[in-house]
């Protein structure tokens, strides 16, 4: 039975997917674009040329934001990503804006890669399609949760799907984009409630549901349409906070309650951090968008849907549609197209709404509302009481009675002026009712039962309601059936009504023609009646529950596509971005300037927003978020009577007065453009071109930067307004603070304003200046927050050495200036906004916790304890569990880093790395090999873990008390050498004090893992990984640097040594403190090899970072060389891991099997250089890439230069890794030490003899042919404890598999070599499997690496069968 109902849940999957489909076939397999194109040809220049691409009259003309901005935002999203830069901010339009905070353009939501990776046109259709999709599916989901039955939550998943709602607002792809997931996060709340309520105890059993409640809440901020947060947030608020309080009601459970309550709130805040990365940024924005406060209470309201509207909830066209531009006559019985109205105005299109179509789209169809009307009545279905006062309530807000102060109230909603969008929690309401009510006709239980009101109420349900449904529905037919009889009497009460009708006039031309128009409309409605009572009256007469299933849906599904499907464009993609003359005119003029236009009236000449089609720069714009001080300067021009409709306007005829301002001047605006019809007679305006447009140059227009001799302080608001309106931009720049440098008391003749060059892109402009005197460099773009200014001398050899930062002025109320000295001078403008980077690390981290709560879970839902004989299943814990958990962290500090590194920029970050890698000695130091040394012991005999424990602890605080003093002298050398900043040595010390804690919490875990219990540190070690990156991005955002997060570690391994020690004496015993310092010296002395190869193997990686900051002259050479070795320590991962889970084999067969031990150690070799070549050859390819991704621009091309050369380590320094423990597992520690003294010795000679002679990338080459040495001694041990080793055999197929990807990443241009990297994959393996890169019983063994054949086929148990084989 559950199979069958698999089976079905896919059918109805399935059906929803094909729905969607040709709900939008032509716009997805069709060949047509969504984008109305067409739209353009009603606006010059386009217009000029509309016949000739055969465009009548546009579609739909209400779709226009689609193209006006959503297209705009994806064309400048995909255009940066081509160029390699991520879209921070927009130039295009009003002087520029934060374009990523922005967040309607949706670029970093999940599914809006289909506008990546599919041409544009064509995503749209595609990503409507998906949406629709996922609209019915997710509310199938909850009213599947909720207890509907499929027939009835397929029907509530068409409902909201195709209704009023979603369909009309294809317009918004953000609102779909975000709409689609509420219906989900209901379903989880019911999910968590439910089984908390059903008695279900702790937060463990709900983890999946909350995780996936967090991502669907993540992907409603992402979607980035703020005013949509609002509606997700109130509706699954409202529908939890009625869950917790019947769950109180019902279950008086109060600890169970608040369980939900916080499983219920973790699962908001985690959604509300993983959509950080763009709510946050996003915030700071609307902060200062214009928009705050401009609207009152009284004045939202008047925005909501008016009374007559309810008319539309029935029948949808009845104001009219905007893709009706014809109407079929009922007296000539031709299609008529509509050209003039009764007032005799040209109009080409019916309608007379008050609201506009997309605004009041709310039609869910006859008969759902049928259906939902039969669930309230008949009250069948789980909170169908809520669902049905919940519509209600949206019914209120909708219509903007006064109980929508109450959510006017609310922080932000000032912002918000759509009431009219509660329609979309009521759609999804009325959907689920709808499915109630399919599932209340089919309940014959208790039809009988009842007295009074409830008898009466289940009668009305059935049959009463769908009876006097299809009554009116026949009785509707049959009058305007008659009234075809009687037309032109119909007519002339038509043209009765059509002045007593508010805007009747402004649609139809007379009364025939508004007869045959609603004649239409209301049969629709009169059939769409008859179809809904007919199909609930025809369930006694189906007895198969399946068939009347499908005639019902028939039914939703064709009244919803009959009114949704013609709204949407299909429209010929060849009309995007039209090029006309005029606009090949503008193209080919030079240098920066923007444009704007001059209108008469409601012309949209060269629409706002068109400009970015095509890279022009445009003073007007057409955005909801426009920012306060641009509106306060385009004011001072003329007055902006197009802000509510989210619009900087054109200049308007009415003004001239406009068109001589030194402030239009000043925006670089160097061409108005307007119609043939209209012409600009004024001094400073020339006319150069005539044709579809005239575009006159404005011949006083100042360049996009210039430079000014004086700079005043108007602080007050009042008085710089008046002083903007008198100034002269050319002489003087009004500031807003205090210039800090002293102004030339005299401007000699020899100044000007000029720049001597300009480079520009979107994220920074590079100009260079050369001035006798010091001066302003006012940049002609707005002022905003994140934008960073750098000077430099303009023969400057270094340029990042010589660059200083400057401060950035808020120049003539909305645009940037600098001062600038006298001389010749670069000044690079950057935009960093540090909100966008806290906002993506606060989502990574969040996207963590998730992954972790979800690992967690399912390790606790799926693992047992092993049996007594279970060694695989014993070594798979304890090999896998470490292994993700580490590669886990190294993916959260690596994220981390990316925020570190640009924070602290090559110089700090090169501090931080020293004090890093001084501390990381001592720390060997202090722990002194004493881990495997307990772990080893303890494991033989579990009786003697108190006292390794409490020894090993006591120990290793004395080390480090006794390191205390090498450390003191050790810096007070450096201090009388080469003196340290006085911040790194702050840090040491504190990375010290962090020691101490740090080692009790080793002494822990070495008896975790000696009792087999690896899990257990690695899982806190996590958590605290994650408390640590978290208080460390606090410290460096509040300004602390590198010393705050030191300061961090030691809170950070305190903890950890608290919850570790707590585990402990829960999981495993109770430390009684027993010292025996003869005990501790004998430990000492067994474990002082091992502490001495660790120091030594230590100091050959890192020797290196120590030397560089002694020798290289500049400051960021360490931060440079460090940001590169990260990759190196990445990927060190792989060669940990594998000899963690090969070393007890290896010493188990170094006792007993040495054939066994050749066979274990030669696979090895050939599996990591199977995976090293290739990776290397990856990385060297990458490099630019993989810097720029960690470090940023800051860190380039130095950083990448050393991974270049560095990467190549790995083939080297993989086989190192695995010979090492090949020698340890053999005994010969004493050996590995002179071998580690010989590389160790190489390395620091070669780098003091080559660094001073040729820089820091010695270094890097250095390393390369450290690991090179290492190896001979390491090969020759082997040689003499173990084997000849035949390496040419074991390398050649590598080798060889690799050329193809080697030529292909070589010989490709630099810009390219990212494109070669998959490719090249691809050829080496199968280069790699033509070549036989393993015999068959390798094959075999890697085949058993795999983790296909379940988590017991690991690489232990593979290597022991390979081994005994």
């Amino acid at each position: 039975m559950r199979d069958r109902g698999r089976r079905q849940d896919l059918l109805i999957v399935l059906l929803f997917a094909v729905l969607a489909l040709l709900f939008l076939w032509p716009v997805t397999v069709g060949g047509k674009t969504m984008l109305p194109a067409d739209s353009a040809f009603q606006w010059q220049p386009w217009r000029s040329y509309a016949a000739q691409v055969g465009v009548d009259v546009p579609h739909n003309d209400l779709l226009n934001d689609l193209y006006l901005e959503n297209f705009v935002w994806k064309r400048f999203i995909v255009d940066s990503l081509r160029q390699g830069q991520i879209p921070l901010w927009n130039p295009y339009i009003l002087t520029g804006v934060p374009f990523l905070a922005a967040g309607q353009h949706s670029a970093m939501y999940p599914f809006s890669a289909l506008f990546y990776v599919l041409p544009i046109h064509a995503a749209y259709g595609w990503f409507t399609a998906l949406h629709l999709f996922l609209a019915a599916l997710n509310t199938y989901i909850l009213a599947r949760t909720l207890r509907v039955g499929r027939i009835g939550a397929v029907v509530a998943g068409a409902t909201f799907a195709f209704g009023g709602f979603m369909a009309v607002r294809t317009v918004f792809p953000m609102i779909v984009a975000a709409a689609v997931w509420l219906p989900l996060i209901l379903a989880l709340i019911e999910r968590i409630v439910s089984r908390l309520e059903a008695g279900e105890s702790g937060v463990l059993p709900v983890v999946p549901e909350l995780v996936a409640g967090a991502l669907a809440f993540g992907m409603v901020f992402l979607a980035g349409h703020p005013e949509m947060y609002y509606y997700v947030a109130l509706t699954s608020g409202a529908y939890a906070a009625y869950r917790l309080a019947r769950m109180a009601w019902a279950t008086r459970a109060w600890m169970r309650v608040l369980g939900a309550a916080a499983s219920l709130a973790a699962m908001a805040v985690l959604g509300l951090g993983l959509g950080t990365a763009q709510w946050l940024p996003n915030l700071e924005l609307v902060r200062h968008n214009f928009r705050d406060g401009s609207a009152g209470l009284s004045e939202v309201r008047g925005w909501a849907y008016p009374l007559r509207h309810i008319i539309a909830f029935l029948i949808p066209d009845f104001y009219g549609n905007p893709t009706h531009h014809s109407y079929l006559d009922l007296f000539s019985w031709r299609r008529i197209p509509v050209t003039d109205n009764a007032l005799g105005q040209p109009i080409h299109t019916i309608f007379w709404g008050i609201k506009n179509y997309v605004e009041g789209g709310s039609y869910v169809g006859i008969l759902p509302l049928l259906l939902a009307g039969v669930a309230v009545l008949r009250r069948r279905g789980r909170h169908v009481g809520f669902l049905a006062g919940f519509a209600a309530l949206c019914l209120l807000l909708v219509f903007g009675t006064p109980i929508y102060a109450l959510v006017y109230a609310l922080p932000g909603m000032n912002q918000v002026h759509s009431p009219f969008r509660w329609v979309y929690p009521y759609t999804l309401a009325v959907g689920l009712l709808a499915g109630m009510g399919c599932d209340a006709l089919w309940s014959s239980a208790g039809d009988g039962d009842g007295a009074g009101w409830r008898r009466w109420a289940r009668r009305l349900a059935w049959p009463i309601l769908p009876a006097g449904t299809f009554a009116i529905g026949a009785v509707g037919v049959a009058g305007l059936g008659l009234s075809l009889l009687f037309k032109e009497r119909a007519a002339a009460a038509a043209a009765w009504l059509l002045p007593r009708l508010a805007k009747a006039e402004e649609a139809f031309a007379d009364g025939r023609m508004f007869y045959s128009y609603e004649f239409r409309n209301l049969l629709i409605l009169a059939l769409a009646l008859l179809l809904a009572g007919g199909v609930v009256l025809a369930l006694r007469a189906v007895r198969r529950r399946a068939l009347w299933g499908a005639l019902a849906l028939a039914v939703v599904v064709a009244e919803l596509f009959v009114i949704g499907t013609p709204f949407l464009p299909a429209v010929d993609p060849a009309l995007i971005a039209y090029r006309t003359p005029a606009i090949d005119f503008l193209l080919e003029q030079e240098g920066l300037f923007r444009i704007t236009t001059l209108v008469g009236g409601s012309e949209k000449t060269f629409n706002a927003n068109m400009a970015m089609m095509y890279d022009l720069h445009d003073v007007r714009g057409y955005d909801s978020i426009i920012p306060r001080q641009y509106v306060d300067y385009m004011e001072l021009i003329q007055p902006q009577g197009e802000l509510p409709y989210n619009r900087i306007a054109p200049l308007f005829d009415k003004y001239p007065e406009a068109l001589d301002s030194p402030l239009l001047d000043m925006l670089n605006t160097r061409y108005i453009l307007t119609v043939k019809e209209r012409s600009i007679d004024r001094p400073g305006y020339t006319l150069v071109y005539d044709g579809e447009l005239r575009i006159y140059r404005n011949d006083d227009a100042m360049p996009r930067a210039f430079l000014v001799a004086r700079g005043e302080n108007i602080p007050d608001a009042d008085a710089r307004r008046e002083a903007l309106r008198a100034l002269n931009p050319r002489e003087v720049v009004i500031l807003e603070e205090t210039p800090r440098q002293v102004q030339a008391e005299d401007v000699p003749a020899a100044f000007s304003g000029e720049v001597e060059a300009i480079h520009y892109t979107p994220n920074e402009v590079t100009i260079t200046v050369d001035t006798p005197i010091p001066c302003f460099l006012v940049l002609g773009d707005a002022y905003y927050d994140g934008w960073l200014a750098f000077l430099r001398p303009a023969d400057a050899e270094d340029v990042e050495l010589a660059e200083e930062a400057v401060h950035i002025y808020r120049a003539n109320g909305n645009f940037r200036a600098v001062e600038v000295p006298a001389g010749r001078h670069v000044v690079r403008f950057k935009y960093s906004p540090n909100l966008v980077k806290y906002g993506l690390y606060a989502s990574f981290m969040s996207g963590v916790v998730l992954l972790l709560a979800g690992g967690f879970w399912g390790w606790r839902r799926f693992y047992r304890e092993p049996r007594v004989d279970g060694d695989v299943q014993r070594v798979t814990k304890n090999t896998m569990a470490p292994m993700t958990l580490t590669l886990v962290n190294r993916v959260i500090d690596m994220a981390f880093a990316m925020l570190l590194l640009r924070i602290l920029g090559p110089v700090d970050s090169g501090q931080y790395t020293l004090a890093v890698v001084i501390i990381a000695w001592f720390d060997i130091l202090t722990n002194f090999g004493l881990n495997a040394l307990v772990t080893r012991e303890v494991a033989k005999e579990k009786s003697e873990a108190n006292r390794y424990f409490v020894n090993t602890a006591v120990a290793r605080v004395g080390l480090c008390l006794f390191s205390l003093p090498v450390l003191g002298a050790f810096v007070g050398f450096r201090q009388l050498a080469s003196p340290l900043p006085s911040a790194t040595v702050t840090a040491i010390i504190l990375y010290w004090v962090a020691l101490l804690p740090s080692n009790v919490s080793a002494s822990v875990s070495a008896i975790f893992s000696a009792h087999e219990r690896m899990e257990i540190p690695a899982v806190i070690t996590t958590i605290t990984t994650v408390m640590r990156v978290t208080l460390g991005a606090v410290a460096l955002i509040a300004g602390y640097g590198y010393v705050g997060y030191a300061a961090v570690s030691i809170v950070v391994n305190a903890a950890t040594m608290l919850i570790l020690y707590g585990q402990m004496t829960r999981l495993l015993f109770r430390p009684r403190f027993t010292v025996d310092l003869g005990f501790q010296r004998r430990m000492l002395i067994a474990s002082y090899p091992l502490m001495i190869n660790h120091l030594l193997a230590t100091l050959f990686f890192k020797v290196a970072v120590l030397l560089l900051e002694m020798l290289a002259d500049d400051p960021r050479v360490v931060g440079w060389y460090g940001t590169a070795y990260k990759y190196v320590d990445a990927v060190q991962v792989v060669p940990a891991f594998f000899t963690m889970a090969l070393f007890p084999l290896m010493a188990r067969y170094a006792a007993s099997d040495r054939d066994a031990l050749l066979r274990a150690y030669r696979l090895a070799v050939k599996l990591l250089l199977a995976f090293a070549v290739p990776a290397a050859l990856a990385g060297w390819a990458l490099s630019n890439e993989l810097i720029a991704i960690l470090g940023g621009s800051q860190y380039l091309p130095e950083s990448a230069d050393i991974l270049r050369v560095m990467i190549w380590y790995m083939p080297f320094g993989f086989i190192n890794s695995v010979t090492q423990y090949v020698l340890i597992a053999l005994d010969r520690q004493r050996y590995l030490t002179g071998a580690f003294v010989l590389g160790l010795a190489f390395n620091v000679v070669g780098n003091l003899v080559l660094i001073p002679r040729f820089g820091y990338m010695a270094s890097a080459y250095v390393a390369v042919a450290s690991e090179l040495v290492l190896l001979i001694p390491f090969y020759a041990g082997i040689r003499r404890y173990l084997a000849t080793i035949p390496w040419p055999q074991l390398a050649w197929k590598q080798a060889l598999s690799a050329l193809p990807m080697a030529l292909l990443v070589v010989l490709a241009p630099p810009a390219y070599r990212p494109l070669t990297i998959v490719p090249g994959l691809v050829a080496y393996a199968a280069g790699f499997w033509l070549l036989r890169g393993f015999d068959a019983q390798e094959r075999e063994v890697v085949g058993r690496v795999l983790p296909l054949g379940g988590v017991r086929r690991r690489l232990r148990a593979a290597v022991d069968a390979l081994a005994r084989g």
